[in-house]
């Protein structure tokens, strides 16, 4: 006790301890009493009719901006760090709302089978504008289903067969590139690739190479920059986003003023033909035809650049895997075929099982979208929580295909998980839970359009590669980021050459064996 009162007396007569203790209670304390004062604000004030069951727990940071710098800092390693905190349903605010995070196939059923009676779209502020008002991902209701009516014509069974020589012959033409430069950055060169496939099958372009570098760095702005704070400040994130849109619709207005001017004399169709043809419905205005194909090119871009990277990270790292791959080609006749020769129709492509396989679980392991968003319609349940109308959903694709109890150890990365699996990427049949526990093209009524023009440029680039090259990774396991898509921090680093064909190969072991 007495040295209790001595230590009360000596900081009643010390101002600098004073000043200390005064510093302790602002650092530590009133920061606490902002954070609890807002989050009383924003959940005392939220819908709670329908529902007695209480919200999910979790924080909501600090006023108007949330745990938005957090989420920035931290990446993917945020929503991680609290799935394991909170479980599978928790809320958090960023990006100027208070949002709540469901993941598990159970939960993800109740959001994306709720469109336009629980949900509809709500994508971050930054988002929409960047994508623009005429994107699919923006519409609702019947705009919605009218406009993927539409765009859905350039992905038929018919057009993707028609897309198979041109997205052999570019893959070719890179993958030559790639050989004679030895060394490469892994991301930059598929990043090249896909952008020069996009160019070609959805816009019918022909870009040299070196104008794909620089438009490809500028898409790549746009999108790294489109998860921002809503603040349109120069030099701030969304103000780079849509100073580099500017310059993306810019070009895509081009090509589909060529098209139109040029018409059928194309000997090339690609998807904005298709669209055209459909585009006397009086669906889209010109402004909306620019924000959908831009759309596109995300989907077949940057999303296919990062899933061909991780198939060059998992492969160099599963010398195994991609031998079983070679196997499969072999016994098909296609491994050592000459190119004039083979036959890559679009039923030979989805024969090859194996192969299908590794991109099932590249696509797993790896989503190339981590979350879809949707705001809530009204009040309703998801598990044992309350879900208040109004508030942001974030689906968290990547967080379930990462923790569902159908995977046996769901972190690694294993393609012959799929030999007893079922089908879980197919839309039809009642096994509508299985299937929410893959789900790398969304689900429901908002699935990806575009997923089978990925999927056939992503299986074509798989066979290609592993009839065409070796390769070996400088750093086999790299620092990832995940958002906006996955991707290597070093951008894959490799050294990359030819690969001799196994006849040559036979022909060389024979001549050593004559030698002896």
């Amino acid at each position: 006790m007495n040295e209790l009162a001595a230590f009360s007396d000596w900081i009643l007569n010390n101002v600098y301890a004073q000043v200390l203790c005064i510093c302790a209670v602002v650092y530590y304390f009133l920061p606490w009493m902002i954070k609890r004062l807002w989050y009383i604000y924003i959940t005392h004030n939220c819908d709670s009719e329908g529902s007695t069951n209480p919200l999910p727990p979790g924080t909501l940071g600090y006023p108007i901006i949330g745990e938005t710098f957090e989420f920035v800092k931290k990446n993917a390693e945020f929503y991680t760090e609290r799935r394991k905190k909170y479980g599978d349903v928790y809320m958090t605010h960023t990006l100027g709302r208070p949002t709540i995070r469901v993941s598990g196939a159970n939960h993800l059923r109740v959001v994306l089978t709720g469109e336009n009676s629980l949900v509809s779209t709500q994508w971050p502020s930054s988002v929409r504008k960047v994508f623009g008002e005429g994107s699919l991902a923006m519409a609702e209701g019947t705009t919605h289903i009218s406009r993927k009516k539409i765009i859905i014509k350039a992905f038929t069974h018919e057009a993707l067969e028609n897309y198979i020589p041109s997205i052999l012959d570019i893959t070719r033409i890179y993958l030559l590139k790639w050989t004679s430069e030895k060394e490469i950055l892994g991301y930059n060169e598929c990043k090249e690739l896909a952008f020069a496939l996009a160019a070609k099958i959805l816009m019918g372009s022909d870009f040299d190479q070196e104008y794909v570098t620089e438009i490809s760095s500028t898409f790549e702005k746009m999108i790294y920059n489109m998860f921002s704070l809503p603040l349109l400040i120069p030099g701030l994130g969304l103000w780079k986003a849509l100073k580099a849109k500017e310059k993306i619709q810019a070009e895509i207005a081009k090509c589909i003023d060529k098209i139109e001017k040029e018409g059928s004399e194309q000997d090339f169709r690609s998807a904005i033909h298709h669209i055209l043809e459909q585009k006397e419905s009086g669906h889209y205005h010109r402004k909306e035809l620019v924000d959908a194909v831009q759309e596109l090119f995300f989907t077949g871009h940057d999303t296919s650049a990062s899933s061909m990277t991780n198939i060059l990270m998992f492969l160099g790292r599963h010398p195994e895997v991609l031998q079983r791959v070679r196997e499969e080609l072999d016994s098909e006749g296609l491994l050592d075929c000459p190119d004039e020769e083979l036959d890559m129709s679009l039923n030979k492509i989805c024969k090859l099982k194996y192969v299908y396989s590794v991109i099932r679980e590249v696509l797993r392991v790896t989503s190339p979208v981590g979350a879809g968003y949707r705001k809530a319609l009204r009040t309703f349940e998801v598990g044992d929580y309350r879900i208040p109308k109004g508030w942001t959903i974030a689906i968290g694709f990547r967080d379930t295909h990462l923790t569902s109890p159908v995977y046996r150890d769901p972190e690694a990365f294993d393609p012959s998980r799929w030999d007893t699996l079922p089908n879980l990427d197919k839309q039809e049949g009642d096994s509508s839970v299985d299937r929410m526990n893959f789900t790398p093209f969304g689900a429901g009524a908002r699935f990806c359009v575009g997923k089978e023009y990925a999927k056939l440029i992503i299986r074509i680039f798989l066979i290609e590669l592993a009839r065409k090259c070796d390769w070996k990774l400088l750093n086999p396991y790299p620092k990832m980021v995940f958002i906006p898509v996955p991707r290597a921090v070093d951008r894959l680093p490799m050294t990359i050459w030819k690969r001799e064909s196994s006849s040559n190969q036979k022909m060389d072991n024979s001549e050593n064996e004559a030698r002896t």
